[in-house]
């Protein structure tokens, strides 16, 4: 994956299509872990028309994108994102439960698959395009 060209309609023209939207939510979580910069240039690549994200405040006020009030879910931390600083955060590692096909993090879903899992934190070499 090389750099990805990004135009961005603006919101009057998106409703006013006749088609259907293809919307990448949390950048596409079933294919990469979530809202991470790998699965918005996987979604944008695969031609999404709108990039769907959440935006918490880290307790230093910086602003991350997190689909979660905690990071429990889909990191390998624990905790509230608005109770960790940026560099806390950043630490994380968000492959940790990925699961690809879906049901990340979920208690009941399948077991997550490890070939993300050390990425963020240079253990595991990034596959390619990551």
């Amino acid at each position: 994956m090389g750099r990805v060209e990004v135009t961005a309609a603006p919101i009057d023209a998106l409703l006013a299509r006749d088609d259907v939207l293809l919307i990448a939510h949390a950048g596409g979580s079933v294919d990469a872990p979530q809202e991470t910069m790998y699965a918005y240039r996987r979604a944008v690549e695969a031609g999404s028309d709108v990039l769907e994200l959440d935006v918490m405040v880290t307790s230093d006020r910086a602003l991350v994108v997190h689909h979660d009030q905690t990071v429990d879910r889909l990191t390998d931390g624990t905790g509230a994102v608005a109770d960790m600083t940026l560099a806390e955060v950043q630490a994380l590692d968000a492959a940790y439960r990925f699961v690809a096909g879906g049901a990340s993090g979920h208690p009941h879903g399948p077991v997550p698959a490890p070939e993300l899992r050390g990425v963020r934190t240079g253990e595991v070499e990034a596959p390619t395009g990551f």
